[in-house]
């Protein structure tokens, strides 16, 4: 597994080469979150145009497959308002968190409309409620986990339950193991029932035990930024390879760093601690995901664009 590496020069995906925003099919405005399904198709959270993207490999131009194409915000069915996660189930069905709205959004496959199933477009701290919720997972029995931004807490929501249930956090904003700190990014170990969380606010990653009460930090020093290779600062995305390394989009720091199971010093694999639009620089990348060839996809959010590093 330590042979793992990849070509540090990306090519654009989806977006402009360039970092310039807009509403066009070939263009992007703050991509926050990426998911590429079996067949290596990408979806992307398009959070500032306010729509979700399907780009199919080696496209040109992605189409829009949920909210308005010309980037309208709005809080209708058809409508989203800043998504940032976007999770695809085998059977190309949506789920949707759409920050701005309070409100995670299903939209069947094709479908042109999305139905609700939590959340009610207010803002709010109780079960049925959320606050700019950020990303999300399903496990194998279709139950939906979230990480609540600004509640500082990661929601369950079973099958047809507009209820959640706090799972990890919800006790303020802090340090603590039994804190969250602004949690984002999420994963989901549905074999071993465990939660990773990135935890922006205090610069670390969290590792839960379902229905445990507190969290242990495995990657970063919590309440410390910094940039060697035992730091983060203000991490986002977080995703595992089948080995059990974890990757993260190390987002202040402009790069993404890889942990080998068990380790605390993070491998620089793309990007460096400044921020650029060249091919071999980031800026602020807020989500990662492979293709079925572990080749490394990278929102890169304030460039505008997708980034693909091919496995070497």
């Amino acid at each position: 597994v330590a042979n793992l590496r990849w070509n540090t020069t990306g090519i654009t995906v989806a977006g402009d080469t360039n970092g310039i925003h807009g509403t066009a099919p070939n263009q992007l405005y703050w991509p926050y979150d990426i998911f590429i399904d079996s067949n290596d198709t990408l979806y992307i959270a398009d959070a500032s145009n306010n729509r979700i993207q399907k780009w199919l490999p080696n496209s040109s131009n992605g189409s829009t497959i949920a909210g308005y194409s010309n980037g309208s915000a709005g809080l209708a069915s058809g409508a989203l308002k800043k998504p940032t996660g976007v999770y695809v189930d085998q059977n190309k069905n949506l789920y949707i968190a759409d920050n701005q709205n309070y409100r995670i959004q299903y939209w069947p496959y094709n479908s042109t409309s999305g139905i609700t199933i939590a959340g009610n477009g207010t803002n709010g701290s109780s079960n049925t409620l959320l606050s700019t919720p950020y990303n999300l997972r399903l496990d194998l029995n279709g139950n939906v986990y979230l990480t609540d931004y600004f509640n500082q807490r990661v929601m369950k929501f079973t099958p047809n339950s507009t209820t959640g249930s706090v799972v990890a956090g919800e006790n303020g904003a802090g340090n603590l193991g039994s804190q969250l700190n602004n949690p984002s990014g999420f994963c989901l170990d549905v074999n071993n029932n465990i939660m990773y969380i990135s935890n922006p606010g205090r610069n670390s990653i969290s590792k839960w035990i379902l229905n445990s009460s507190n969290g242990t930090t495995i990657a970063g020093i919590s309440g410390t930024p910094g940039s060697n290779s035992t730091l983060l600062n203000n991490p986002r995305g977080i995703i595992f390879d089948h080995y059990g390394n974890l990757y993260v989009a190390d987002t202040g720091n402009n790069r993404i760093q890889m942990f080998y199971p068990n380790s605390t010093h993070g491998i620089t694999i793309v990007g460096n601690t400044t921020a650029g639009n060249s091919s071999s620089l980031l800026n602020n990348p807020r989500s990662i995901a492979f293709d079925t060839n572990l080749n490394l996809y990278v929102a890169d959010t304030y460039n505008n664009r997708i980034q693909k590093f091919s496995k070497l």
